[in-house]
């Protein structure tokens, strides 16, 4: 709803998924160092720049946490409904949410 372009221009931004890719491509040079870029960027963020030391045990997650975060992103290309807990919301074609649980959200 907001700035769609973004949204989907998001995809370039998909380092791992793209080193995937490259390798699927045999470009191997090019998928073994996006996938390193990827990994050695994600430690030195959440290490000395956030000050999680967990990620220099974890940094082999960080791979799978950008596919989940793909698929994540990819399922949000189709659907305009999410449930957050107990709650089912609905993006409205202005933008704004609906809690469809509340009739007081609903302006059908």
């Amino acid at each position: 709803m907001s700035r769609p372009s973004g949204y989907y221009g998001y995809v370039v931004t998909h380092a791992t998924l793209w080193g995937l890719v490259a390798l699927a491509a045999h470009q191997w040079q090019a998928g073994v160092a996006a996938l390193a870029v990827r990994v050695v960027v994600g430690v030195w963020v959440g290490a000395w720049i956030l000050g999680d030391r967990k990620v220099l045990r974890d940094f082999w997650l960080i791979p799978l946490r950008d596919l989940f975060g793909f698929a994540v992103w990819a399922a949000g290309l189709f659907g305009d409904t999410v449930q957050w807990r107990d709650r089912r919301l609905k993006l409205r074609p202005d933008g704004r949410i609906r809690d469809e649980a509340h009739p007081r959200d609903r302006q059908d």
